[in-house]
């Protein structure tokens, strides 16, 4: 089972995991356990694959920050 889902609501609630994602994407959601095709899924911002992890017929597209400008 996909842990992007779950990933994804604590992003958005979850002020330290935001920092860390912040710094460092990818080695955010590897230590969070997500898999190679999740992490390039949500990278590539690959709507398609996105919902074909998450299993949801009706996606609610997420919004993923890479980098933010400072």
């Amino acid at each position: 089972m996909s842990k992007l889902k779950d990933f994804m609501v604590d992003l958005a609630s979850d002020a330290k995991l935001t920092e860390a994602y912040r710094q460092n994407p990818i080695d955010t959601m590897k230590s969070y356990g997500l898999t190679d095709d999740e992490i390039k899924a949500v990278m590539s911002n690959d709507q398609d694959a996105l919902k074909k992890i998450t299993g949801e017929d009706d996606f609610q597209h997420y919004i993923i920050i890479h980098k933010f400008d400072e």
